[in-house]
């Protein structure tokens, strides 16, 4: 678990069951108010993708302006990276510094979560990145991406958000950051973990601003695919500038209408009266056919008596009068 918290620039940095909960207690020891959740996104392992969370929220009250956590999943569907930002400063008498014993400088990050010496292969998909964002150029930035990978976008400004999958959706949401920045951007704290073995992803964790540009606070996590390029990034802003780089995308197919409930009782009873009542006419043609049909072979029949009697009638007659 990485905790950063972006009022003092400090990180803390847990390993383990037994420093991830002490990390967690100093955390609650703060929440001295309710929480706020603006924001919850919960994508569910799917071949070889993890099991990721993202979830933003806030509890003024406490000191926390604003708040993001990031998890990734083992197979298991047990937190394996947790990477919590926080914009928070203790409030009241509270005391309380939620990195507390488990602060470390920027660069210890690497080595405490293993992270190889040098350059790896995701730490360079990630520099690239930064460095594609810095000079705002869109085919560099994309030349990190595949057709299989997936962005979300969060403003904590206006709480709007947007998912782009693909690399059409993902090159028309960075043309609108793009468009946003016009200054210098600072990184306060990258950490880059490249893949330890085991089927687990290289990840990466950016704390940022661009307070020229509207910027005053920003997040991304990344989680590489298995040729090191973007796979999943979640990427949480308090932007105040002009653009709106949550709009709603064009590619975006149109939300369907729900049909009100009670708009479709009515058309199911008409159509269950029409079939009962076209059921009822063929049964009443049917028996009065049968009827009719009845009634004729009744009438014939007594025809044929009367024709028959009188025959016989008339056979007497002539008996007796021979």
């Amino acid at each position: 678990m990485i905790l950063y918290n972006q009022a003092d620039n400090s990180v803390a940095l847990c390993q383990g069951f037994t420093k991830i909960v002490a990390c967690n207690r100093r955390l609650y020891e703060t929440m001295t108010s309710s929480q706020t959740d603006e924001y919850q996104h919960v994508s569910e392992a799917s071949g070889k993708a993890e099991a990721q969370g993202l979830f933003v929220f806030s509890a003024a009250e406490s000191g926390y302006k604003q708040a993001t956590e990031t998890f990734i999943a083992d197979e298991s569907a047990k937190v394996w990276r947790q990477f919590t930002i926080v914009n928070y400063v203790a409030v009241g008498n509270s005391t309380v510094n939620i990195t507390g014993p488990f602060q470390a400088d920027r660069s210890a990050a690497a080595r405490f979560l293993g992270q190889s010496t040098g350059v790896g292969a995701f730490q360079k998909t990630v520099n690239e990145h930064t460095e594609a964002f810095k000079t705002r150029d869109l085919e560099f930035a994309m030349a990190q991406y595949t057709e299989n990978s997936a962005m979300t976008i969060y403003n904590q400004n206006d709480h709007s958000s947007l998912q782009c999958r693909g690399l059409v959706q993902i090159e028309a949401c960075h043309k609108r950051l793009f468009e946003s920045i016009s200054t210098e951007q600072t990184n306060n704290y990258l950490m880059v973990e490249e893949t330890l073995g085991e089927g687990r992803p290289a990840v990466a964790l950016l704390v940022f601003l661009i307070p020229g540009s509207g910027y005053k606070s920003g997040s991304g996590t990344y989680i590489a695919d298995d040729s090191n390029m973007i796979h999943r990034q979640r990427t949480v802003v308090n932007y105040v500038g002009t653009v709106n780089i949550t709009a709603p995308a064009p590619w975006a197919p149109p939300v369907p209408v729900p049909t009100p409930a009670s708009s479709k009782t009515p058309l199911y009873i008409g159509l269950v009266v029409a079939v009962v009542a076209v059921l009822a006419i063929g049964i009443a043609f049917f028996l009065l056919q049968q009827k009719r049909q009845a009634s004729a072979i009744h009438e014939a029949n007594l025809e044929a008596l009367r024709s028959q009697g009188g025959n016989l009638e008339l056979s007497g007659s002539h008996d007796e009068m021979g």
